[in-house]
């Protein structure tokens, strides 16, 4: 189920596999919403600006990724999450819904690992993120981040990584890891901890990249 704009529901909702409300939508539903079903793992992402409005309680069989806030209307509302969850630090649960099942604070435990040294103009990939450009990064450096099941790699955005106005390399990530923890060593050796951006911002034009690109939609952010 996918929602591009605004939609109001009058009576409980079941979405069978992935939710989807994307950035600046806004969804009412006067009932229940339960995504998936037991031993399923799909995911529920609510995007950047966006609202879900729940006058009931909420169960995801999967993973939540949120980006924008989920509203609970009325009292003792319950949520629960048969998953993992992928919060931006923006994103907001308000109406101080009942956690039945689940962690909302998202974990910051990291547990895969990319070195940030290429070569050959090959990126390094794990878990669908790729390093690209690591050329000037130094011996032992990495990427670490914690890895989310399941992800679209046919929707992706970018990080430009730079230290003192200096480009270092630069990451291609699954929307699903938006607002996820994540950290790199710099070059002095120090580690840099930092959050997957959620905002979308424009698409890169690395001539170099653009056979691998050409398959992907997908958004440009820079740190500097």
């Amino acid at each position: 189920m996918h929602i591009g704009g605004n939609y109001t529901h009058c009576g409980s909702v079941s979405i069978a596999k992935n939710f989807t409300l994307s950035s600046g939508g806004s969804m009412f539903v006067r009932g229940n919403v339960t995504q998936g079903f037991t031993n399923t793992s799909h995911y529920f992402s609510v995007g950047s600006g966006s609202t879900l409005t729940i006058e009931g309680d909420l169960t995801i069989y999967g993973d939540l990724h949120l980006d924008g806030d989920i509203v609970f209307v009325g009292a003792n509302r319950k949520i629960r999450v048969y998953g993992n969850v992928t919060k931006s630090p923006t994103a907001q649960i308000l109406g101080n819904p009942t956690v039945v099942v689940g962690n909302l604070t998202p974990s910051t435990t990291f547990n895969t690992n990319i070195s940030l040294i290429t070569t050959n103009n090959q990126p390094n990939t794990s878990q669908g993120v790729y390093v690209f450009d690591g050329t000037t990064m130094p011996n032992n450096s990495y990427l670490q981040f914690t890895a989310v099941f399941p992800r679209n790699v046919n929707y992706n955005d970018t990080l430009d990584i730079s230290e003192n106005g200096v480009y270092k390399f630069r990451v291609l990530y699954p929307h699903e890891y938006r607002g996820g923890a994540l950290r790199y060593t710099k070059s002095n050796g120090n580690l840099e901890t930092l959050n997957f951006p959620v905002r979308p911002i424009a698409m890169p034009a690395n001539p170099s990249q653009a056979v691998f690109f050409q398959s992907f939609r997908h958004n440009r952010n820079i740190i500097f």
